[in-house]
Order: C-alpha cells, then structure tokens, then sequence
C-alpha cells in the first residue's frame, strides 16, 4: 500500500495496483526512516547539542520517538533530544520509534574539558565626557556591539563608543563562536555614564 494523499479523514491509496480512498482510522502506516540534523558530533565536555528528527513517511500513524544514550557518561539525552556531553569517551545516541523500532543514530565524540575562555570585556573607564570616544577591548573577534541609548552612548561595529550627551547607557558585546563543533553565544554588558 502507498499513500498518494489525502483529504480530511480519508487517505488516497494505492492497494494491489487499484487506487481508492480510506479512512484514516482504518489504516496504519508505519514509519520506515528517521532523519537527524545531525549524524556525527564532537563536543567539549559541558557543550550541549539539540538534535531534532524528521518522521518519515509524513502520514506515519504513530510518529513517537524515543531518545538515548548508549554511554550516558559520555554524553546524555534529554526526551526532546537535546544532547549533553557528559565525559570524555565515544559513545551513541539513538532515536527509535517506540512502535516499529526503526531508528536512527548519531555518534559523539567528547573530547575532554572545556577549557574556553570566557567573554569578557575590557574598558580603559567607565565615565566618559560628551564628545569622548573610548574603544571597548573584547577577548574575541567575533562581536555584535548595542547600546542602551543612542541618545547617550553610541557604539559602532569596531567597538568605540562615543559619548553623545549626559547620562547613563549600557553597551552590551555578544560574541557567537564556535567550540568543540558547536556554536556558543555569550552576552556581556558595561555601564558608561557621560558627564558634561
């Protein structure tokens, strides 16, 4: 039997060459493949992974999937499939339907401690006069720059801020890199008050 469609709660088949339309409760289709974003990981201890799975067919009838580790000490799974590098060592993480045990599988790779060093920000001090421009010192070349206030503190993408008028804003740098195969973003904020 092949499912060509359907229409409200009926699905159009094709059964021994003849093509007819039946009712979704009277059929099960079974699933035949899962499909993960991802089928190899390698990851620092700490570093997490959300991996996601696609049901096919579509019409499947029964679309649960049950998630697990073969070595949760290296790395765990959460039901939603969300992966924890736990220790370092190899292991498995599988993804199988609880009807038909199709499965599918994604190996990970832990690779020790995670030993990244932490965004931070340097500034030279945080109180600057109108018309003063300071450049911001972060430990990584990958920076999204904001502001609180643009009337008070502009900031451009090179990091100097330039005191506009009286007050206070926050300059906030958030850094997206890469590590152990998977991307982390890390947010960091200053306080710059301007005087006259």
């Amino acid at each position: 039997m092949a499912v060509l469609g359907e229409c409200g709660d009926y699905y159009y088949v094709t059964i021994n060459g003849k093509n007819r339309y039946i009712k979704k409760n009277q059929i099960e289709i079974p699933v035949k493949e899962i499909v993960l974003n991802s089928y190899y990981l390698e990851m620092m201890k700490r570093d997490c992974f959300q991996l996601s799975a696609v049901i096919k067919p579509a019409e499947a009838t029964d679309k649960e999937i049950v998630w697990k580790s073969s070595k949760p000490s290296v790395a765990d799974i959460t039901r939603d499939g969300k992966v924890v590098a736990r220790g370092e060592g190899e292991c498995v993480v599988i993804a199988e339907n609880s009807v038909n045990g199709v499965k599918s599988e994604c190996k990970i790779v832990v690779n020790g401690k995670n030993d990244a060093v932490q965004f931070a920000i340097e500034m030279e001090k945080d109180t600057l006069e109108v018309g003063d421009e300071m450049k911001l010192i972060p430990n990584d070349t990958n920076v999204e720059w904001y502001t609180s206030d643009k009337s008070v503190l502009t900031v451009n993408k090179q990091g100097v801020i330039t005191a506009i008028t009286p007050g206070e804003a926050t300059i906030t740098g958030i850094a997206n890199s890469i590590i152990g195969g998977v991307r982390k973003t890390e947010r960091r904020s200053v306080k710059v008050k301007v005087f006259v």
